[in-house]
């Protein structure tokens, strides 16, 4: 959903940061969801003249569509709280870059392991985001087959029924 808390904003911010500071643009966008924000957030890009490298999907329901968008993603970038999208890219084999305010942070943030499967930036700093963003893409301009397998490793191993259940029974238990 394209709502205050994804902070996209803050996305599309940086974005025309590092178009400024390189002289072109350095990452393209695609926006997928829909919400209160997807208007203010068309008219940024606008006002940025970004708009031909940020393309907005809307909502998908279409799994099957989703996962190529998340598979053929470097990145899955959420400025704001990350949630289930985290492992819903991890699952792609996409690593995710959110902010490191665990304190309002979603639980699922602690699948993104520094340099593994993502990394995190310092909260609500446009100037930490672009560092974040662009010193990812230039060590790894490309997703690797070594990224990809960290992503799923850390979904296999804790985000999976038989994992979430053992979790649950030993918590019932004590």
């Amino acid at each position: 959903r394209l709502n205050a808390i994804k902070r996209i904003d803050l996305l599309i911010e940086v974005q025309k940061m590092l178009c400024d500071q390189h002289g072109h643009v350095t990452f393209n966008l695609l926006v997928i969801g829909d919400g209160d924000q997807k208007d203010n957030l068309i008219c940024l890009t606008e006002i940025y003249g970004l708009r031909k490298n940020v393309k907005f999907t809307g909502a998908i329901y279409d799994e099957s569509l989703n996962a190529n968008y998340l598979m053929y993603s470097d990145l899955c970038v959420t400025p704001g709280e990350v949630g289930l999208t985290a492992i819903h890219a991890l699952s792609y084999g996409t690593p995710v870059i959110s902010h490191n305010n665990l304190n309002i942070q979603m639980p699922e943030v602690e699948a993104v392991i520094e340099g593994k499967t993502g990394a995190l930036y310092e909260y609500e700093s446009t100037d930490a985001l672009s560092k974040c963003i662009e010193d990812w893409l230039k060590k790894y301009p490309v997703k690797t087959i070594p990224i990809v397998e960290n992503c799923w490793k850390v979904i296999d191993l804790f985000y999976n029924p038989e994992y979430q259940a053992k979790i649950f029974e030993e918590t019932l238990v004590k």
